[in-house]
């Protein structure tokens, strides 16, 4: 379709005509010479919404139509204008632009390539055969003298005034073919657009004239030279005999019966043969974001949207950029383009972006205008529909789409395109706040009407991935691949089902099948295939790759996805931290993508990189001093890499010192073998402290006689709560602990020790063997072997020395294993778990116990970096003895016979910043008995002993009594990290658990550094 020229604009913005609505014209003018009719339209519109009987706009408005094909929308403009202006001179040329439909568009297109292949007299031959030997139509004259022009025998028939005066009476401001009249006079014409330059070196248009008659002088590279100093975006594209027109005209028409494969066959073939076309690509882009290849429709405005490129393709990117809702990219090009070169079209875009967010004020200018009168179809009002749908007004959008007269004016193939896209930007919605049922809902009445649309059934597919219905999503995905087989939108939902259902192979046989551009989207899933296959460089490559576009960086579409150096290091790695979690006005897609893609990056480096974490950490257990009080402090150091791939080894020396106290008054006696030296002192004293008390007394007979009489008697007054064992002393220990550990993707191997060169004897060692098999996309199994300290008291982690008998004991292992099951889809999960094991320490009776937990989790919140999760938990364990105490054969560590726990924990978690943040807390019902215990259970000659004492009233207890309690416990908890940049990260947690007269508190700080890798 032939573009009417610009200077056109000065006849059409008459003198009776308002400032305002010269400017809505001059504005449809530029849409139209830019080939998008669609914003023309809208311009006139706003015309016609304020002056409806304006000749200016009605003519424009026929004549778009006739050049777009449709010859009733033509007449109806055609014939408003002729009851508004019955005499106006330009009904004649919507005449002749009506001639022009009636010629075919591939002959045509032959003429023009005779004419650009320098074959004129061939070329003027098929034209007069176009034209029945008659004038040429007005919207081809010029391309046609122009052609004749360039016969040196017929120059003077292109001359010919009579010709130009019938086109210059009616477009009296049109100085392009008066400039076709000067040819015969080049040097004249020379001459005058050389006065016009000396007055206004910056006239545009003359130095446009003067490069065309330098041309026609045969003056190559005085022309070249002068085109240079014109901005890059002004220069000529394109040759009459070029036009890519006709095939826009074809594409339309495909368009509007519904055959989009036609219409992006004749766009790419436009594109072929002007690459350079922004428009045209425009076009292309636009059907392609409709078929659901985003990938290739990304590449074809990223190829052209630069710093420093021309001002119409850094528009062309930002208007597709601010239609797909990527705001922030829109007004970032935007800003790539000069003030001193911004045209009107620009400034409105940039103002329309800066006023975006106020939705009120969109959607009131949206109603006003819908409430004028109907003119045209359906298309003239796709983006205020969108505006509806994207705010809520569904029920006014679907109103609209059934105004008769918009369905009058609208072919079926429109109205239906726009209500289904009306349920898939609706359905989009709900699924993203999570309304699953309500999502499909909508799409399942849409789909009984159109089982076969494409978007439709896609939006369906993305509602099940959502929902984590992988298997489901992945029929719909492969079914659309075997219609449409480059569809980047299945391929790439079909390669995340995959790779959710665990099938590597199958996800990188699709991403193989990808063709077309590789876009920041298709970057990123390439990335996370490579991961899963654990090849850690290339998906680390990717992701650089996928972050420098984001951030601006040229784009290097290389095959590992590298991206470029500078001094060696990689460009992509900011090493001042990661900004894209900060807190903004709103969340643009870029951020979110930049985010994911730093999460990824992060990943990678926690699996690749090698690092150093130091820690200190303490933990206060109240209790009675000596026996189960405890104060612990570490300091872990933790060095860690990764030898192979998907495995990483690490090594952990922590210093560790324990502090219980010292038992005084009544608890020596029950810290190792003080019961009996209490028992004993008692027994000792008794034997030497017997008295004796003799009384006299004398009797006088009847006789008178006397007699003495005298007795004897014993009694002892020990009292054993006098008596008292001596104190164990300071319950103190100092030692390193040693662990060694290789965990891979389902397994996890370690070895270590309890802490060496502890005041208490030998260590232990520990360890354990852990595996992890996966059972479907969400769940799993894991088995764990291991043999591990039981921490509760300082007796049961390391063990104690009796101050009395100077035997040890205590340094409890737990050694046995356990099985859990767990599930978790992203918004529920649950676990339910098995464990037996044995409990040995050194002079401690032997014990078993058996635990048991179960629970089930939710996340009732859940949004860009913040999460609120909640549930139910289960808790039980039963042991064979009750061990709970410190006396020698004791083992100090809580062993109840039966114990229970319900327990409701909630956590809220939120990322922002560098900050990765977690509040928390726990609250339950407990419920445990202990059963009585013998003092010395490891040594039955003890036990007798004081049982004998207990007999002979020298102790008061043999055994512990058994005890039971019920009753409201709690947790609470913080955690916080803060990322100072890529490699380092510092962080504490504070915990606080209490229960009963149990409680337990405990805080820690790290410094994690990055030493190398990724």
């Amino acid at each position: 379709m032939k573009r009417v020229a610009k200077p056109i604009f000065a006849s059409w913005c008459a003198a009776d005509n308002s400032p305002a609505i010269n400017a809505l014209l001059q504005q449809a003018a530029y849409w139209h010479d830019k080939s998008h009719d669609d914003l023309a339209r809208e311009s006139l519109q706003k015309v016609l919404a304020v002056d409806e009987n304006n000749a200016d706009a009605l003519y424009l408005l026929a004549l778009y139509a006739l050049q777009d094909g449709n010859q009733a929308q033509a007449a109806r403009w055609r014939a408003r204008l002729t009851a508004v202006s019955p005499n106006d001179t330009r009904l004649g040329s919507l005449d002749s632009a009506n001639a022009v439909q009636a010629i075919p568009p591939e002959q045509l297109d032959n003429a023009r390539r005779l004419a650009a292949s320098g074959s004129a007299a061939q070329a003027v031959a098929s034209y007069r055969v176009l034209f029945r030997d008659a004038a040429p139509p007005d919207s081809l004259a010029v391309e046609y003298y122009d052609t004749l022009a360039g016969i040196p025998s017929a120059r003077p028939q292109a001359a010919d005034k009579a010709d130009y005066d019938r086109y210059i009476q009616r477009h009296p401001g049109d100085s392009a073919l008066w400039q076709h009249f000067q040819q015969n006079d080049l040097s004249g014409a020379e001459q005058t657009y050389r006065t016009i330059l000396s007055r206004d070196a910056q006239n545009k248009d003359a130095r446009l004239g003067l490069y065309y008659t330098l041309r026609q002088e045969n003056k190559p590279r005085n022309a070249q030279q002068l085109l240079q100093t014109l901005p890059a975006d002004e220069r000529p594209r394109e040759m009459a005999g070029n036009s890519v027109d006709p095939l826009r005209r074809q594409a339309q028409q495909a368009l509007q019966a519904g055959n989009t494969q036609q219409e992006l066959a004749r766009l790419n073939k436009a594109l072929q043969k002007q690459p350079t076309n922004v428009w045209v690509r425009l076009d292309m882009v636009r059907i392609l974001q409709q078929q659901g290849d985003s990938a290739r429709a990304q590449g074809l405005m990223s190829a052209i949207a630069q710093r420093g490129a021309p001002v119409d393709n850094l528009y062309t990117a930002a208007l597709l950029a601010s239609e797909t809702g990527r705001m922030a990219t829109a007004a970032q090009w935007l800003a790539w383009i000069p003030e001193g070169r911004r045209n009107r079209a620009v400034r409105d875009l940039a103002q329309c972006l800066q006023t975006l967010g106020d939705n009120t004020t969109e959607v009131s200018l949206v109603r006003t205008n819908l409430r004028q009168p109907i003119h045209g179809g359906i298309g003239d009002y796709a983006a205020q529909i969108g505006v509806l749908n994207q705010t809520g007004l569904t029920d006014e959008a679907a109103a609209f789409l059934n105004n008769p007269a918009i369905v009058a004016a609208s072919t079926p193939a429109e109205l239906s395109r726009l209500r289904q896209g009306a349920v898939i930007n609706q359905a989009d919605t709900l699924r993203e706040r999570g309304q699953y049922a309500a999502a499909y809902d909508k799409l399942i009445v849409a789909l009984q009407n159109d089982p076969q649309d494409t978007g439709l059934m896609l939006a369906m597919a993305r509602l099940y991935q959502s929902g984590k219905m992988n298997a489901q999503a992945a029929k719909i995905y492969n079914y659309v691949l075997t219609r449409e087989p480059q569809n980047t939108d299945a391929r790439e939902g079909a390669v995340n089902t995959a790779l959710a259902q665990g099938d590597i192979a199958r996800a990188r046989q699709l991403l193989d099948g990808m063709q077309g551009p590789r876009s920041v989207d298709r970057l990123i899933l390439e990335a996370r295939v490579a991961e899963a296959q654990g090849d850690h460089d290339q998906a680390m490559a990717l992701l650089r790759s996928a972050k420098g576009r984001i951030i601006g960086m040229a784009d290097t579409d290389t095959d590992n996805g590298a991206v470029s150096l500078v001094g060696g290091l990689q460009s992509a790695d900011n090493p001042f931290g990661d900004d894209s979690r900060a807190t903004t006005p709103t969340t643009t897609p870029e951020t979110r993508t930049l985010t994911q893609i730093n999460d990824l990056m992060n990943q990678v480096r926690e699996k690749t990189a090698t690092w150093a974490e130091g820690e200190v950490a303490v933990r206060s257990r109240d209790g009675e001093n000596g026996l189960s009080n405890l104060t612990e402090v570490k300091a872990p150091l933790t060095i860690s890499g990764s030898p192979v791939d998907n495995a990483r080894l690490s090594l952990t020396v922590t210093p560790v010192s324990l502090d219980a106290g010292s038992s005084s008054g009544f608890a020596n006696n029950r810290f190792g073998t003080g019961a009996l030296q209490q028992g004993q002192r008692v027994a000792n004293a008794a034997a030497g402290a017997t008295t004796s008390t003799t009384t006299t007394s004398t009797t006088t007979g009847s006789d008178g006689a006397t007699s003495t009489t005298t007795n004897t008697s014993t009694s002892d007054s020990i009292n054993s709560g006098d008596y008292v064992a001596d104190s164990s002393g300071a319950q103190k220990a100092t030692g390193t602990e040693v662990n060694l550990a290789l965990k891979g993707e389902r397994y996890k191997v370690d070895v270590g020790s309890t802490p060496l060169g502890t005041d208490n004897d030998m260590a232990s060692w520990v360890g354990g063997v852990e595996w992890s098999p996966r059972l479907s996309n969400f769940s799993q199994l894991t088995f764990r072997a291991e043999r591990r300290a039981v921490t509760d008291s300082l007796l049961a982690y390391v063990g104690a020395r009796d101050a009395i008998s100077g035997k040890h004991w205590g340094q409890v292992t737990r050694n046995g294993g356990s099985v859990q099951y767990a599930y978790d889809d992203g918004d529920i999960g649950l676990y339910a778990g098995l464990g037996a094991y044995s409990y040995l320490g050194d002079n401690v009776k032997s014990n078993t116990g058996i635990n048991a937990s179960s629970g089930v989790y939710f996340r009732p919140y859940r949004a860009d970096g913040r999460e609120l999760r909640s549930g139910v938990n289960l808790t039980w364990m039963a042991f064979d003895r009750n061990l709970s105490y410190f006396s020698y054969g004791q083992g100090g560590y809580f062993s109840p016979q039966n114990y229970i726990s319900l327990s409701l924990p909630v956590d809220y978690i939120q990322t922002f910043d560098d900050w990765n943040l977690t509040l928390g807390g726990v609250i339950g019902y407990q419920s445990y008995n202990q059963d009585k215990s013998d003092y010395y259970p490891h040594d039955p000659d003890m036990q007798a002993e004081m049982a004998s004492l207990v007999a002979n009233g020298y102790a008061d207890d043999a055994y512990y009594s058994g005890s039971s309690e019920y009753g409201v416990g709690y947790n609470v908890h913080a955690k916080g990290v803060y990322k100072i940049n890529p490699q380092m990260s510092v962080g504490g947690q504070l915990s606080y658990d209490t229960f009963g007269d149990y409680s337990e508190g405990s805080a820690q700080l790290f410094l994690k550094y990055l030493l190398g890798g990724q």
